[in-house]
């Protein structure tokens, strides 16, 4: 829940009990607008192929500087002022950006 005034904005988060009282109004309104940006050049499919595969041959080419923790196969990288992970299987390494994506089902 956002009540919003015209300097200051009182927020609630309801999933966890939580409450944001003071939060600058055109702060909110930025992250809002960013938000939306974000989720529309995303929520296209070939944007988030785009990136996944970007991300994918990042990853590929030196998997050890991009791996997260030792004891799971996580990787995540930056592309674009995005952070994007994957959880590879040691196979998926053997695949092309656009295979590893075409097994993908990237439905927005």
């Amino acid at each position: 829940m956002i009540d919003s005034e015209s300097l200051t904005s009182y927020c609630f988060d309801e999933m966890n009990d939580t409450s944001l009282p003071n939060v600058n109004t055109q702060e909110l309104l930025n992250l809002m607008i960013e938000i939306k940006d974000f989720k529309t050049a995303y929520g296209q499919p070939a944007n988030l192929s785009n990136i996944i595969s970007q991300a994918f041959n990042q990853i590929k080419s030196n998997p050890q500087s991009y791996k997260k923790w030792s004891h799971l196969i996580y990787y995540e990288v930056i592309i674009n002022n995005v952070t994007v992970a994957l959880q590879l299987e040691s196979e998926d390494f053997n695949l092309s950006a656009s295979q590893y994506v075409n097994q993908l089902k990237i439905d927005v």
